[in-house]
């Protein structure tokens, strides 16, 4: 596997700041057989395997990079949104340094972990929005531009947009969203696969990007017929926009339920919550539950 035991033997090497020869010293054979190992030129035998596995304290399948998924669960994969928590993490600092390179052959490694198994949830938010974060954080330690940071986005974007190609419709529909975000709000992603999350699970989408005029925006939701509304803000400068989206929607004949997220949420969920939202929400898993809790009263629910 390309993104076998050579990637994870390099990270977890890094992570504990360790050279080559000093793994090496530590178990017990040459610098030239750990170099080998993570070019892919070699794979070790058993009882190196093992020692390295023991050292790091993972599975065999973690360092290998497997991932086993039963004839039972693989059936699971059309039966909705279902995430449990992955080792995709370790793949971020791979990730990033591919779509730096190439978006082409990023893509092509997230397709590699679907044909592994993976879900497209785990996928999702085990390794793109993690690339995302730690993104975010090189930036404000200042190792990582404006541009760094368009390309590696864009890249998600594209990863995204590939999983959904590849993916079969529920067939039960659940209902019918819109998402967008405030006005001048230029982050999306996050909505974004918030709003995958819902379609996979049978939820009709509709994605409007931003600055969708108020009048607009009510006629689509009269007209298709919508039962939720999701609106998101990034920045604090746009609470006030993303306030104004939400009085309007509750302005319709037959106002939909309406979620807001984005860090813009968060600082200011009384505000926002005021407007007349009635749910903000931050952890993608709790709102999926909360969604699917709350999904035959959407249109007559009042969050308090």
């Amino acid at each position: 596997m390309e993104h076998g035991i050579g990637i994870s033997l390099k990270q977890l090497r890094k992570h504990k700041k360790l050279t080559q020869k000093q793994l090496a010293s530590i178990i017990g054979i040459g610098q030239t057989a750990i170099a080998n190992y993570e070019n892919g030129k070699r794979f070790p035998d058993e009882r190196n395997l093992v020692k390295i596995a023991d050292y790091f304290e993972i599975s065999l399948d973690s360092l290998i990079g497997r991932k086993f998924i039963p004839p039972e669960a693989d059936k699971l994969q059309s039966n909705g949104f279902s995430y449990t928590p992955t080792d995709l993490g370790r793949f971020t600092e791979d990730f990033m340094n591919r779509s730096q390179k190439s978006s082409r052959d990023a893509v092509k490694f997230i397709l590699e972990l679907l044909d592994d198994g993976f879900r497209e949830e785990q996928i999702l938010l085990d390794l793109l929005e993690a690339s995302l974060i730690r993104a975010g954080e090189l930036w404000a330690e200042g190792r990582y531009n404006e541009a760094m940071e368009h390309q590696l986005s864009m890249t998600v974007v594209q990863s995204m947009l590939t999983m959904n190609a590849l993916s079969v419709p529920a067939v039960n529909v659940s209902g019918r969203f819109v998402s967008l975000t405030a006005a001048g709000e230029l982050h999306n992603i996050g909505i974004r696969m918030l709003s995958r999350f819902l379609e996979i699970d049978g939820w009709d989408s509709f994605f409007l990007g931003s600055s969708v005029p108020a009048s607009s925006l009510v006629n689509f939701i009269e007209v298709n017929s919508i039962d939720l509304v999701l609106v998101s803000a990034t920045l604090n400068e746009n609470t006030d926009s993303l306030c104004s989206m939400i009085k309007a929607v509750k302005s319709a004949d037959k106002p939909p339920a309406v979620m807001a997220g984005g860090r813009a949420s968060s600082l200011n969920r009384k505000i926002i919550l005021d407007s007349g939202a009635d749910f903000v929400f931050s952890s993608i898993p709790k709102t999926m539950e909360f969604v699917r809790k709350n999904s035959l009263k959407l249109n007559t629910m009042q969050m308090v």
